[in-house]
């Protein structure tokens, strides 16, 4: 399921709200369901609204409603299936008597929509969410349940019958999600860890037995599946960065151990959850659902992907997400224009205050929606740049300081200059200015050359 439209009549500050989340005319996906979503905006402009919109429409319970022609439609979303069957769910309000009460209705089936009944996945990360999970001690309070197996052939296999399967990360229960989501992984230490404590026991009771154990046990860490060698693969690139990496053999000491991932650092020594940089569990508690579930049918949100991480991983950030969950719709929110630079300008929907002090859409084309009439293409833009053009930012620094320090600087540069023409650089005056000069300049960022300086300081 990929969402095609989403139209909010009357809710909070959006009036007559349209999103057509569709490729342009003139793309070779014309028509079809944009893979990845940005929304931009002032702060209040509401992106974390739609984000709790989709994940509410999605999140709802089938709901049928007797009288469907009293109802009228506050907010609805349209989506089409993997096998172009197009279905919808709305928020609608009773109009006889304006009951406060939501309705759900749905205009097509969501849960059960293609021909292999594949499930919808929704996995909303939240903003800050990873400051839910404070201490490996939460991780031991439900029992580890068989939800999802993770198997070399086929990753992802899920047993929930007709459940739907929905994580949302700040209002669930943070430990049970990450028990059910890492349940093969947890099963695989506990294993490995009866193998440990039988070969413990043999050694003391029976030695003679001891080698035929060793050998079972090496037969079974050689055939056996280790799901920390898959999320390794993927996750470590990016953590060693940090200089850090996913273990991927087990070292038990505590009963925590058993729930979660383990992290260590280069040199090999182990950091507990609690030793975690913000980083490091921001990559580590989104990247590990990705990798585990499945995300084939998947809608995934996110609130402010760039928390906590440095420019250089957030460059990168988006194209490391969406290559892990291939078929899934990722819509972001986001404040970083690093992050905005990674998308393509369709797929970019900046949000701002019209004169009535509702949300609209800014669009970045001009005419017909068509990729030919796109003036704002954030992927060929410079940082500063994407500030200015997508993000609002009339300023290139901190005018407190900068603004009163450049004009002085441009001066001293043309007073040099003409002095120079004046054949006076043997004088102390021209020293004490060039002295002066190259001091600001350095401050202001220029080129050691110190003669050239950035298109926007001219």
């Amino acid at each position: 399921m990929k969402i095609t439209r989403l139209e909010i009549k009357d809710f909070q500050q959006f009036k007559d709200f349209e999103l057509d989340l569709t490729y342009p005319a003139g793309h070779e996906r014309a028509g079809e369901a944009l893979r990845k979503v940005c929304f931009i905006g002032q702060s209040g402009t509401g992106k974390t609204t739609l984000l709790e919109t989709i994940n509410t429409l999605l999140a709802a319970e089938r709901y049928t409603y007797a009288s469907l022609e009293n109802l009228e439609t506050l907010i609805s979303l349209e989506g089409i299936s993997k096998n172009g069957q197009k279905g919808g769910v709305s928020v609608a309000i009773n109009k006889t008597n304006q009951e406060k009460k939501n309705y759900y209705t749905y205009d097509g089936i969501w849960s059960d929509y293609d021909e292999d009944h594949a499930r919808k996945m929704l996995l909303y990360f939240t903003a800050g969410f990873i400051f839910h999970l404070n201490s490996e001690i939460e991780l031991k309070e439900h029992e580890v349940k068989e939800i999802f197996a993770l198997t070399e052939e086929k990753v992802y296999e899920n047993t929930l019958g007709d459940r739907k399967l929905k994580y949302n990360f700040s209002r669930d229960k943070i430990s049970e999600i990450w028990r059910n989501i890492l349940s093969q992984a947890s099963n695989y230490m506990v294993e490995e860890l009866k193998y440990s404590q039988n070969l413990a026991k043999t050694l003391v009771k029976k030695p003679e037995q001891a080698q035929k154990l060793i050998a079972e046990f090496q037969n079974w860490k050689q055939t056996a599946y280790n799901p920390f060698e898959k999320i390794a693969k993927i996750l470590n690139p990016l953590l060693e960065r940090f200089n850090v990496e996913v273990k991927t053999d087990f070292d038990f000491e505590k009963i925590e151990d058993l729930y979660f991932i383990q992290i260590q650092q280069k040199e090999g020594n182990r950091l507990p959850l609690s030793g975690w940089s913000s980083g490091t569990k921001q990559l580590a508690l989104t990247t590990a659902p990705l990798i585990a579930l499945n995300t084939e049918a998947a809608i995934i949100l996110f609130d402010e992907p760039e928390n906590s991480l440095y420019p250089d991983i957030q460059r990168i950030l988006i194209d490391y997400y969406t290559q892990i969950a291939p078929e899934a719709q990722f819509f972001f929110a986001t404040h970083s224009p690093l992050i905005a630079s990674q998308f393509e300008p369709w797929e970019v929907v900046e949000l701002g205050f019209d004169e009535n002090g509702k949300v609209q859409r800014r669009n970045y084309y001009e005419g017909e929606n068509h990729v030919d009439n796109y003036t704002i293409f954030p992927q060929y833009l410079r940082w500063d740049s994407i500030l200015t053009h997508s993000f609002g930012v009339s300023y290139n620094g901190n005018d407190d300081f900068r603004g009163e320090l450049l004009p002085k600087t441009l001066r001293l540069k043309k007073q040099l200059a003409q002095m120079e023409k004046e054949k006076k650089q043997d004088t102390d005056e021209y020293r004490q200015k060039m002295e002066t000069f190259i001091k600001n300049a350095k401050k202001l960022g220029w080129t050691e050359e110190l003669r050239t300086f950035y298109e926007e300081d001219k």
